[in-house]
Formats: structure tokens, sequence, C-alpha cells
């Protein structure tokens, strides 16, 4: 499974690249701070997962996900974020999964391992 990760906070970051590569059959194809980037890197290569913090500056992790889902991009994405107020729009996206932050390695792997 080829997964991206994108969060604005570095420390976020290297938790989430931490715990995500640690399971097997997961190749991280990608790591940005900027959900900019992880755009420009979506349209270049194929993706099965986005885990995509909400808030970022510029573009946001659910602008994000809106243009995967409006586009009919067949790429599950997780948002792992401190804010529970985009839950509802979230799910109108159809996103995989809404986890919240703080949370322990056993969740976002959990999630994970239900897309394979």
């Amino acid at each position: 499974m080829k997964v991206g990760l994108v969060d604005d906070r570095e420390i976020d970051l290297d938790k989430m690249h931490a715990i995500v590569s640690s399971i097997e059959e997961v190749n991280i194809t990608f790591r940005t701070t900027s959900a900019e980037e992880a755009y420009n890197q979506i349209k270049s290569e194929a993706l099965d997962l986005l885990i995509a913090d909400i808030e970022m500056p510029n573009m946001s992790g659910f602008e994000l996900a809106d243009i995967i889902h409006s586009h009919a991009l067949d790429i599950a994405v997780i948002f792992v974020t401190a804010s529970s107020g985009y839950a509802v729009n979230a799910f109108e996206l159809n996103v995989h999964d809404y986890i919240m932050k703080p949370y322990p390695k056993e969740r976002l792997v959990q999630s994970v391992q239900k897309i394979n």
C-alpha cells in the first residue's frame, strides 16, 4: 500500500511516519509539511492512502481531501487532527477515518490495517 503523509508540524509528522512505517506492506511514498506539496505528489504518482492533518497554512488537509473526492481519485483519507469541528464535513467527503490528537499508536495502526 502506497501512503502519503502530511502535517504542518514536524513533530506530528515524525510520529505518523514512525507508526506507519512499522506496518507491514506499507510503503511511504512521501511525507511533507505542506498540503500543496502533497497535492503535487498526488498528481505525479499513484497513492492508496493519504494521512493528513486538517488545519494547515495555505491549503488545509480538508481542501486536499475535497480535491481527492471531487476528482473521484481512489485514495483513502485518514484525518489525524486536534480539531473535532470538521468531523461531520469530513465524513461527507467519505474519508476512511477521523483520528483525534493525541492518539495512541494502536489507533492509527488499526485504521491503516482496515484499508488493506
